[in-house]
């Protein structure tokens, strides 16, 4: 776009504080990240990119040594500006003709549906610690756009000079955007500043743009918040409002979900056994999940249009909206009345920027038994999945947009994994015993429980999390629904402890009943941002063990202090009489959500727990 199609130059500049101090030079430094998406009057789109960004170290060489451009070859022009390399002596080296290489992503290779989706990548040369690495290019759109939208980050890993950020659209285009400035602005807030435009004699388009200067690195750390949380988010959208745009997102997935006979003989197929409309989106969601190929292409390269159902059927193979599509026409197909939604991820600004990127899932809504179940055909029924805490679905009546909150599990209630019972080691060194488990909220599945073999199942995994070499002999389930499970179960060895020398050594599990929920990154000992876990929780274990008259005890699971904190508390007892030991452990994490200030104390505790004296007993006859 040259000057004179500007009418007008909004220029905001956002200083979001000095790039923290770090012990020697960081493996890169983003110097130049530019951005730019035009809309032209007649529909046609152009996106602008270029980047510099110098290379201290070879940690980071992967990721800006060898470039990839993913672009449509049928809809697209790409426009290669400058990919070069500056070496630390100031010299230029240019990439040989052979160092340019046509390729297709590796998500969608070998499907003929997206054969034009390509990725033009680029072997860098002369890259050397103290280089920068320049890459510039244009992808003009030769296809009708009904909008343009964009998310993307504003920070990096590594620390970034300058980020620009920018669209072009026509005067009568109302576009809105939101600036998220996540932990890059750990105020929460930011200078801004709007300097005044220019006028042309072509009054077509406006172009809006922004300048972030000196974000801090934020580095990627395993369990940690979202990305647009770390790294902060700008975004932006032409679509006229959420209704609107979920108004067309339904459409789309209505005109490609239409009837034909391998649909129809599916859906009767797969649900011949089936009475409940619940029953039949089960049996249909099964039978995708196992067998259709589901390609993840990137949303900004999915063709223009969504393949008709039958055709996506026939190939078995599709994007996530032509899947979705496939779900919708074989529901339908076997007489299941549903409403059509989009799961939008958690935080995302639906209302201000609506778009394809803030969709975690496109769903079918069942309204069932008193409640609206949210089913997607790759991940099934994911009402009470915690996978999805925080996430809403979303859809429409009439032009009312309508929430369907999932559980947060933000109450450590809400989620608890209790065991208590008793259990005996024979003298041939068995274990034996009966005890009642428990488990609630984040915890519970009930797409995972439907059968016995599965309640059983996970009433022995369960089990294991505390004896590590029992097995289930007997279930008793005694309560199920879709936020408890608890049963009573007998449980056994099938083989003597192991030996020690002449003692016996029983060792409990170094991961608790909670692990089957919640993940935690416990090797790492410092953490520069948040750790998320899936939720709050509670695990309670109070367990008694007996053994035979006159063996004696050479060692027992260590008794830990109580702590707490701002994270929780956490606890564990030990009571040792004649021929037994009582081991009583409370662990309650009050939060999603650990700071890195906190995070050592709850590391160090659960890790206690986790050592051989925390969790062993050693006896002999």
């Amino acid at each position: 776009m040259t000057s004179s199609c500007v009418k007008m130059f909004c220029w905001a500049v956002v200083l979001l504080g000095p790039v923290l101090a770090v012990a020697g030079e960081p493996d890169a430094v983003i110097e130049v990240w530019d951005e730019h998406w035009t809309l032209t009057p007649d529909g046609f789109t152009e996106y602008y990119f270029k980047q510099h960004v110098r290379l201290n170290n070879e940690r980071a060489y992967g990721e800006f040594a060898d470039p990839r451009i993913t672009y449509n070859a049928d809809t697209d022009k790409l426009e290669l500006i400058a990919a070069r390399v500056r070496r630390a002596d100031g010299t230029y080296r240019q990439p040989p003709a052979y160092s340019h290489v046509e390729v297709a992503p590796d998500t969608c290779a070998g499907w003929p549906a997206f054969a034009s989706i390509r990725q033009h990548l680029i072997v860098m040369s002369g890259i050397e610690p103290g280089c920068v690495v320049e890459l510039e290019y244009k992808i003009t759109g030769t296809a009708n756009r009904a909008y343009l939208a964009a998310a993307v980050p504003l920070g990096h890993q590594y620390p970034v000079r300058e980020r620009r950020i920018g669209f072009s659209t026509h005067e009568y285009v109302k576009p809105r955007f939101v600036v998220e400035p996540g932990n890059v602005a750990p105020d929460g807030g930011f200078d801004r500043q709007t300097l005044a435009g220019e006028a042309s004699d072509d009054e077509t388009l406006l172009r809006h743009a922004w300048c972030f200067k000196d974000l801090p690195a934020v580095p990627d750390e395993p369990h940690g918040l979202p990305s647009h949380l770390r790294h902060g988010r700008f975004a932006f959208s032409t679509t006229g409002g959420a209704v609107f745009w979920l108004r067309g997102t339904r459409d789309e997935l209505n005109g490609a979900a239409v009837a034909g006979e391998i649909v129809t003989r599916l859906a009767d197929e797969w649900t011949k056994d089936c009475s409940t409309p619940a029953d039949k989106l089960r049996a249909i969601q099964k039978k995708l999940a196992a067998s259709f190929n589901f390609v993840e292409l990137d949303a900004r390269w999915w063709p223009a249009s969504v393949r008709p159902a039958p055709a996506v059927l026939d190939s078995n193979y599709g994007t996530p909206p032509e899947a979705d599509a496939a779900f919708l026409a074989l529901a339908r197909a076997a007489g299941v009345t549903v409403r059509i939604g989009a799961l939008v991820a958690e935080g995302a600004p639906i209302n201000t920027a609506p778009q394809e990127a803030f969709i975690a899932a496109r769903v079918l809504l069942l309204d069932a038994d008193g409640e609206t179940q949210v089913w997607n055909g790759r991940h099934g029924c994911i009402t009470h999945d915690p996978s999805y805490a925080g996430d809403t679905p979303l859809s429409l009546t009439g032009d009312e947009l309508q929430r369907t909150p999932l559980p947060e599990w933000a109450d450590a209630g809400d989620s608890a994994c209790r065991i208590s019972g008793k259990v005996t080691l024979d003298d041939s060194a068995k274990l034996s015993g009966e005890v009642s488990l428990s488990v609630s909220g984040l915890f519970v599945i009930p797409e995972e429980l439907r059968t016995y073999d599965n309640q059983k199942r996970r009433a022995r995994d369960i089990v294991r999390r505390v004896l590590p070499d029992v097995d289930v002999n007997e279930c008793s389930v005694t309560r199920l629904d879709e936020h408890e499970f608890a049963a009573d179960v007998k449980i056994a060895s099938s083989a003597e402890l192991d030996k020690i020398g002449l003692a016996y050594s029983l060792m409990l599990s170094a991961d608790g009943p909670h692990t089957l929920g919640i993940a935690m990154p416990l090797e790492d000992a410092e953490r520069h941002g948040t750790v998320r876990l899936a939720g709050a929780f509670v695990e309670d274990v109070e367990l008694y063990i007996e053994w035979p008259e006159g063996w004696t005890v050479d060692a027992r699971p260590r008794a830990i202090e109580p702590t707490s904190g701002p994270w929780g508390s956490m606890r564990q007892d030990v009571t040792l009489d004649d021929q037994q030991i009582k081991l009583i452990r409370r662990i309650s994490v009050s939060s999603r959500d650990v700071s890195p200030a906190d995070w050592p104390a709850l590391r160090s505790a659960i890790n206690a727990m986790r050592t051989d004296p925390g969790r062993t007993l050693l006896l002999h006859k």
